[in-house]
């Protein structure tokens, strides 16, 4: 017996909405048997989604003879209740259980993330197990390669990560694809690059997944609301709708609760985990992550409505300009941001560049460096950006380095800007999502962007701020200037 058991033996955890399973035949036997393969049985909350999910009609005209009831499947439990696994489950059954060349995608807030969901955690599970005979050798099986990630079943039916732009599904077919931890999108625009290619795909289905999120969660909003309509309704075709959370009102301390609102507890969360989590989180994370409740995002720094005014087309970067540099807290991806002040005072932006990993980012300054000869190149001494300090000196770029006392200082002279609407900003989704998940680390009586959010990565937000202050904040400070 576990120490999970031992604590107390889950109860049923009945899904507060749930599309309801008719008498249509499904395959979610099939999918309970690949679970027991890979060694991950299914949680009963996980064998209710997959039993309503591959619900299908008989019928001659598709693959198997098989019409799937539902092209789309979202459901919503609290965090680490088992959605991966559901979703690797899933993706398994389509790529071995559904005929041959099958084409699936998987997508998280990252194209990064996806990838080392995909290679770190699934592909080691389905290569180590005996569903390994369906995929052949690792070798052939898997691609590693960096933006073109995947892993290929023998039946020429493959598993690749989606990036996140809304072109990304453009000039293919694809026959299943998950959203994941759709928390963090202020738009549709992971759906609009899968939709438009699932349309002549006879039996596509969509899966979307997520936590509650806050008041900035435009698209899970949406789709929880149409979700929760379809269930009261009786719907039980083209879209099915599941969500295990506590009702609004509920008391988050209250341990009953717990039980039942969190579908994964007793068989593989512990009670006194959960207790932990409830004498150290805030609450309203606390609602959020645990209880899957909705919340407002108390802890938010900036105005998204004045950003929004910040954004404009008709600036421009001028020849005397501000270069900065950000990397991610995981060193997977980078930014450079350009600066310059118009003619009429305002602060000019412009993102520049974004990519995965940091081995372009020196050359790339180089180049503008020849090209635009900038004033400063804003580097954070402290920020994971530092690390390239040595390699830009080598290659003669003399950044200016930004000690740890300053970030406070343009952490507030930017939002101080973008609140009196003083910059000028060519509209870019990346710093529109870096924006929108801002959040601050209070230092003394000032702030920082907090770095380490769950579903956001902000330093494009950081990039712009250095590039900010290098043009119009006090950044002669305490800040080590080499040029």
């Amino acid at each position: 017996m576990t120490a999970v058991e031992v604590e107390r033996s889950a109860p049923p955890c009945v899904a507060r909405f749930a599309t309801q399973r008719t008498d249509r035949p499904t395959a979610g036997d099939e999918a309970a048997r690949i679970a027991e393969t890979i060694g991950t049985p299914l949680l009963p909350w996980q064998r209710q989604v997959l039993d309503v999910a591959l619900e299908y009609e008989i019928d001659g005209s598709f693959p198997l003879e098989r019409r799937f009831a539902y092209r789309e499947i979202a459901f919503g439990t609290p965090r680490q209740s088992g959605k991966s696994v559901l979703l690797l489950v899933k993706f398994m059954h389509r790529l071995v259980m559904c005929g041959n060349r099958q084409s699936a995608l998987y997508s998280m807030q990252t194209g990064t993330d996806a990838a080392r969901k995909l290679l770190d955690d699934w592909a080691p599970e389905i290569m180590e197990s005996p569903l390994q005979a369906a995929f052949g050798e690792t070798k052939q099986a898997l691609r590693r390669s960096v933006g073109s990630e995947r892993i290929k079943s023998r039946n020429g039916s493959t598993l690749e990560v989606l990036r996140n732009t809304k072109d990304s599904g453009h000039g293919r077919t694809i026959d299943e694809a998950a959203l994941d931890e759709v928390m963090a999108d202020i738009d549709d625009r992971r759906e609009q690059a899968v939709i438009p290619a699932m349309l002549t795909r006879p039996n596509a289905q969509l899966m979307i997944t997520s936590t509650a999120g806050t008041d900035e969660s435009l698209y899970w909003r949406r789709k929880v609301d149409l979700g929760r309509e379809m269930v009261a309704n009786g719907v039980t075709e083209d879209v099915a709708y599941f969500e295990w959370s506590a009702d609004d009102g509920a008391d988050p301390y209250d341990e009953d609760v717990w039980w039942s609102c969190m579908p994964a507890l007793g068989h593989t969360q512990s009670i006194s985990a959960v207790r932990h989590a409830a004498k150290t989180m805030t609450e309203h994370e606390f609602r959020r992550a645990m209880l899957n409740q909705w919340t407002r995002m108390d802890d938010k720094v900036i105005d998204y409505g004045a950003w929004v005014e910040c954004r404009s087309t008709h600036g421009s970067i001028s020849e005397s300009l501000v270069l900065s540099i950000d990397v991610n807290k995981d060193r997977t991806a980078a930014t450079i941001v350009a600066a310059s002040r118009g003619s009429d005072g305002l602060i000019d932006v412009e993102l520049i560049e974004q990519h995965e990993g940091i081995n372009w980012i020196v050359p790339r300054l180089r180049d503008l460096q020849d090209r635009h000869t900038p004033w400063k190149i804003m580097v954070d001494g402290a920020g994971p950006a530092g690390a390239l300090i040595p390699e830009m000196e080598r290659e003669g770029l003399m950044p200016a380095i930004v000690k740890g006392a300053d970030i406070p200082k343009a952490c507030g002279f930017l939002y101080d800007q973008i609140m009196e609407r003083n910059l000028r900003v060519r509209p870019n989704e990346m710093l529109d999502d870096a924006v929108a998940g801002a959040a601050k680390r209070v230092r003394g009586d000032q702030f920082v962007w907090q770095r380490s959010t769950v579903v956001h990565d902000i330093h494009p937000l950081y990039a712009m701020t250095l590039a900010v202050w290098g043009i119009g904040g006090e950044a002669m400070g305490d800040a080590v200037w080499l040029f």
